[in-house]
């Protein structure tokens, strides 16, 4: 098993989403299913996927995101 965290095409995972719109302590949490990861070199990368908690018709998302900290696996 790896420790790396990858994003596989058509599985659905748990997403927390945090940003500015939501406040500085208010989160959303939200199921996604992912359409594409494309690597952009170094940290960045495009991701793709379907927010199933956005209104019909615009639930597919397509944003540039970057990883900011990587840590061991603590097992």
């Amino acid at each position: 098993m790896s420790s790396r965290f990858t994003l596989e095409r058509g599985q659905w995972y748990a997403a927390e989403i945090l940003g500015e719109e939501f406040g500085g302590k208010i989160r959303s949490h939200t199921r996604i299913q992912v359409y594409e990861v494309k690597p952009l070199g170094g940290r960045k990368f495009e991701l793709s996927f379907y927010h199933e908690n956005y209104p019909e018709g615009v639930r597919d998302k397509r944003y540039t995101l970057q990883t900011i900290e990587l840590t061991r696996l603590i097992r």
